[in-house]
């Protein structure tokens, strides 16, 4: 499952072009409203992606000095607290300064991978760990957002 610098950029730069256009169809009047993803909203969502870019480059920063595999693996083996804390954690910043920090990560999430060691991308766990903190995570909520607009659209 190794995948080229180019490859791997191509997916994230594709989904995340995909993400940020459904962000922006939400009207800023309907930024906080929960049912999105469960009880989250776009802002929630917008925080949680920020925060597996995040893991995913801290993840693979503990991978790299000695190469242990046990790096890669979440901190914590539920995913689904970890996803409500981090929400939680981001409910009191601004949606303007989450839109901020949204791309600020990102760009520093692209930089850091275009800094990493060709060799870091020859290992499929390291792959792994990015397609699952970004591409396929972006898809995945902008199939929500995209859903949960239609479902609010008049009939």
């Amino acid at each position: 499952m190794s995948g080229s610098r180019e490859s791997i950029r191509k997916q994230i730069g594709k989904r995340w072009a995909e993400l940020k256009t459904q962000v922006a169809l939400v009207p800023a009047s309907r930024m906080d409203e929960s049912g999105v993803v469960g009880p989250w909203s776009v802002k929630d969502i917008v925080g949680h992606i920020t925060t597996w870019e995040r893991a995913t480059m801290q993840a693979i920063s503990g991978y790299l000095p000695g190469q242990d595999i046990a790096a890669l693996a979440w901190p914590d083996e539920d995913i689904d607290g970890f996803n409500m804390r981090t929400v939680e954690e981001t409910k009191p910043t601004s949606l303007d300064e989450l839109m901020a920090d949204l791309d600020n990560i990102h760009n520093e999430l692209l930089v850091f991978l275009d800094g990493l060691p060709d060799d870091a991308l020859s290992v499929d766990d390291v792959v792994t760990r990015i397609r699952v903190g970004t591409f396929d995570h972006y898809g995945e909520h902008t199939a929500s957002i995209r859903q949960w607009l239609v479902a609010g659209q008049p009939s």
